[in-house]
């Protein structure tokens, strides 16, 4: 679904003025525009880790979020947001709740690539109907510029200072999005494949073979997106060759071409969450 920006602008806003973010900061403006996102009739339940935007719009009693709010410790944010998912699908499943919410997520990068990643790493694998959004600032501003595994090779932090010896950081920033690609990725369990003869039944010699039925399960992957999808299988003979109708028949994988045996498509669906 695309983002219209010229018709969400005109939503009300979701996050009230008067927190105490500093003039010109971004965080407020992504989270606004995060929240314009939504339907004006949807309810939402947001959370935060512990970050400058958490302690700059939410002080007890005040608070500059028009929908409930749940501040979390900074390891947390992942956990708490899916727990709080998977409350709302039992309620609604025993009839407890009509309306419409939806679960969004917000975090540093100090609390995603670092101290909330094994958090955040568990609510992807169980695959709930959340929104994560990292705010990368490539560094833990909020405590003085130290550095992150999000901080760039090279950079000069108050922990990975620049000097005649040590040039900065000298590892190279994580790849975050691989991780989570990685994590959305298919799988397919079950697999079985039957050697079939001319009549359609299972062939007992080789040379009666004359084609293969092949048969597998996709497992359910909510993080995974829907669509058309094309699936490749390779059926190799016991010297590694691949069976292929042509030597053209490839298939582009981790940065090379591997030939396949059988190319299909299929529409990749998601079950209804609640």
């Amino acid at each position: 679904m695309s983002y219209n920006l010229k018709e969400n602008i005109m939503k009300e806003d979701r996050l009230a003025g008067g927190h105490r973010m500093c003039a010109g900061c971004g965080s407020p403006i992504a989270v606004r525009t995060v929240l314009r996102a939504l339907n004006p009739e949807d309810h939402a339940v947001v959370c935060s880790a512990t970050s400058c935007l958490e302690v700059s719009t939410f002080m007890y009693p005040y608070t500059s979020w028009k929908d409930s709010f749940i501040h979390n410790a900074f390891e947390n944010a992942g956990a708490t947001i899916s727990g709080v998912e998977t409350a709302y699908r039992a309620m609604k499943k025993r009839g407890k709740i009509d309306e419409t919410w939806k679960f969004i997520a917000f975090g540093g990068d100090g609390g995603t690539y670092d101290i909330g990643f094994q958090s955040l790493s568990g609510a992807m694998e169980r695959g709930h109907d959340m929104v994560y959004v990292c705010y990368d600032n490539e560094a833990y501003m909020n405590t003085g510029i130290q550095r992150s595994s999000s901080t760039p090779h090279f950079a000069d932090t108050t922990t990975t200072p620049q000097g005649k010896v040590v040039p900065g950081k000298m590892q190279q920033k994580k790849n975050l999005t691989k991780t989570v690609t990685l994590a959305a990725q298919l799988d397919a369990t079950n697999i079985s494949v039957q050697p079939t003869n001319k009549r359609g039944k299972t062939a007992k010699k080789v040379k009666d073979i004359v084609k293969f039925k092949i048969n597998f399960s996709i497992v359910k992957n909510i993080t995974a997106e829907t669509g058309e999808r094309t699936l490749y299988i390779r059926i190799t003979k016991p010297d590694n060759d691949v069976l292929t109708k042509s030597s053209s028949n490839t298939f582009p994988y981790e940065n090379r071409e591997l030939v396949y045996s059988i190319k299909k498509y299929i529409e990749l669906m998601q079950a209804p969450t609640a």
